[in-house]
């Protein structure tokens, strides 16, 4: 082997070292955020809970309203 195949192949090699480096700190990055995500989720699904417990009635009436709603949307217009 000549020195620039070998130049070559250690270069080769570092880059390969360092896309390597680089992918793991995005996947630590994004597991981070994950988290970070996935707590603040948490929070708010157990506010939501929080509420609809204290307040049963009003749940029923804003599902009720939002399902009017979106059924007078989805119908569309029709003439007859």
């Amino acid at each position: 082997m000549n020195t620039v195949d070998a130049q070559e192949t250690g270069t080769a090699e570092r880059l390969t070292e360092a896309a390597g480096e680089r992918a793991k700190a995005y996947v630590d990055a994004g597991v981070s955020s994950l988290n970070v995500v996935s707590g603040k989720a948490r929070q708010l699904t157990q506010r939501a809970d929080d509420c609809v417990r204290e307040n049963p009635w009003l749940a029923i009436g804003a599902a009720a309203g939002a399902g009017l709603l979106l059924g007078f949307l989805l119908r569309g217009r029709r003439d007859s």
